[in-house]
């Protein structure tokens, strides 16, 4: 099989888990924070979803790509959607955040972007 083909089934398989694991991940966290107020609701929101976020990024890397069980699909699946996961959880409230809490995050990406840089 071609390297192209291998990419496109690989993205293919990678796309419904991608979808299931963002819906997952969103039902977890509404259990987590229903008995919140809205506010608190939503500050709990964006901290759950960077660090399910994180933590699918570095499964996704070290568990299933540099491991005995090592799998392009699922590597693919948990890093994208788990990126997709914080932006969307940043995009939907950051007029909500303080510059304080901005200006962190904008650092974590930082580092991220420079450490996955090294890791691909």
């Amino acid at each position: 099989m071609s390297k192209s083909r291998s990419l496109l089934k690989d993205s293919l398989i990678s796309i419904p888990i991608s979808l299931i694991y963002i819906y997952f991940v969103h039902r977890i966290i509404e259990l987590l924070t229903e008995n919140s107020m809205a506010e608190e609701k939503t500050k709990k929101h964006i901290i759950y979803s960077f660090i399910i976020g994180i933590c699918g990024i570095l499964i996704g890397i070290y568990i299933f790509g540099r491991s005995k069980i090592a799998n392009r699909p699922v590597k693919f699946a948990l890093v994208l959607s788990s990126f997709l996961l914080m932006i969307y959880s940043l995009y939907s409230n950051w007029e909500l955040l303080q510059s304080d809490t901005k200006l962190i995050i904008v650092g974590i990406f930082l580092v991220a972007v420079i450490a996955a840089s090294y890791l691909a």
